[in-house]
């Protein structure tokens, strides 16, 4: 039993989610924290399918201790160049030597700069009045910031809102290099600052009292009882909990599954680039057409491997074709066909398909990385259990590194005032006690 005073808060997690939170909850005095490691239970994915494709921003509004969470897992590069973006007439980078001329030709672009440096500010209506009123053609920048890593879809040139939120890409940004042994280190460093880490877990069961989620049964190779719960972190998605256990499911959702509209599948190909090794950038965004839908191969994510001479390239693709095999080939084909043409003679191969190609959904799960269609999040039937913080991927925003910490620190600020008031009120009744 936690001492007097003591409250104890249980983080439910997979695939990295909830770290720093964890860590960031033991600043709090009288406070005990467990981290249930359900990752080795939920599907076949490598660590490139863990991390995604967008590698991480450091806008102004980064802590300290969120950059220390990303470098405790494994190495990342900062690119001088920032972030790339590669259309048809030709690359450019937002913190480049050229990036200064490129914003001379965009002058809406340029007013804009200061605001898609940073992602502090999402509530400017005004800002976004001016954004609507301008032609596309002039701030589809704008549109891209908020769609690229956004949980749900919109409209290319109906992406930007008031609100929302959306990728600092003139800010600092860095890719990780990822590995098993990397989240090894990860779940020491959580250690390290006094979390509790249950690692390889299984829920055997949850408790629920009233209106509160009590406690949580968890069995590992290290731990094998019941967790209590004044306060839980929830980071799996409706899917990943059905996957795990049906009857666990309705004790924390209410209603059918709600299915994302599009997903992010990772491909990876060869590429000849003895000619070009110096001038291709190690990550970069390709669009072919500015007007089309940002979907498919008409937009499509490359990063450069540790090892070798591939490229990671991932798509955001229709939902209900991930495990479509001859779909799959489709793509890899036309992945092949738009490098031909950006890269004379690089000889692209695909090397590896997606993991949906291998497995089927009883291995592999719901997508990582979900998209969800107009207002679908909405209709996600969470059980409204007064403890429980939601911070998976429909709770995010976006789902990149800055989406997952906003929430993140959004749920320590909610914590944080909980504690607070506790506090307050025990020193109120002690004060009752000893009155004379």
């Amino acid at each position: 039993m936690p001492a007097s005073g003591e409250q104890t808060i249980t983080v439910v997690s997979a695939f990295g989610r909830g770290h720093w939170l964890a860590t960031e909850l033991m600043s709090m005095s009288g406070v005990k924290v467990n981290l249930v490691d359900l990752s080795a239970n939920l599907g076949r994915w490598s660590a490139e399918d863990w991390e995604g494709p967008f590698g991480f921003f450091q806008p102004e509004s980064i802590t300290q201790s969120q950059v220390g969470r990303l470098s405790a897992e494994d190495y990342h590069d900062v690119n001088p160049q920032g972030f790339t973006i590669w259309l048809k007439d030709g690359p450019f980078d937002l913190k480049g030597q050229l990036t200064s001329h490129w914003l001379t030709q965009n002058p809406a672009l340029a007013r804009l700069k200061d605001f898609l440096s940073d992602a502090n500010d999402m509530s400017d209506r005004a800002l976004y009045s001016e954004v609507s009123r301008e032609p596309f053609a002039d701030t589809w920048l704008v549109h891209l910031c908020h769609q690229l890593s956004s949980t749900g879809y919109a409209a290319n040139a109906k992406s930007a809102k008031a609100g929302a939120g959306y990728l600092p890409m003139f800010s600092t940004w860095s890719t990780r290099r990822v590995s098993r042994k990397g989240y090894q280190r990860l779940l020491s460093w959580c250690e390290d600052r006094g979390v509790r880490v249950i690692p390889k877990a299984k829920i055997e069961d949850v408790m629920a009292t009233g209106s509160s989620l009590a406690s949580i049964e968890v069995s590992s190779e290290s731990f094998r009882g019941v967790l209590e719960a004044d306060k839980v972190v929830w980071c799996l998605s409706q899917g990943e909990l059905r996957q795990l256990d049906a009857k666990l499911y309705e004790k924390i959702y209410q209603g059918p599954i709600i299915e994302p509209e599009w997903c992010w599948m990772r491909y990876r190909i060869q590429l000849d680039l003895e000619d070009y090794e110096n001038a291709i950038p190690g990550h970069f965004l390709i669009i072919e057409d500015i007007g089309l839908p940002w979907t498919h191969e008409n937009l499509m994510i490359a990063q450069k491997v540790v090892t070798g001479i591939g490229f990671d390239v991932w798509l955001r693709v229709p939902y209900h074709q991930r495990f479509q095999r001859q779909v799959l080939e489709t793509y890899a084909d036309k992945v092949e066909t738009c490098f031909r043409q950006r890269i004379p003679d690089c000889n692209p191969q695909t090397l590896e398909m997606p993991q949906e190609f291998h497995y089927d959904f009883e291995d592999l799960g719901p997508a990582l990385f979900p998209v969800y269609g107009d207002g679908d999040k909405k209709k996600i039937q969470a059980k409204r259990f007064t403890n429980v913080h939601y911070a998976s991927p429909e709770a995010w925003q976006l789902l990149d590194w800055t989406g997952r910490f906003q929430c993140e620190a959004n749920i320590f600020s909610e914590i944080k005032k909980w504690k607070t008031t506790l506090e307050r009120k025990e020193r109120g009744n002690d004060s009752e006690v000893h009155a004379p």
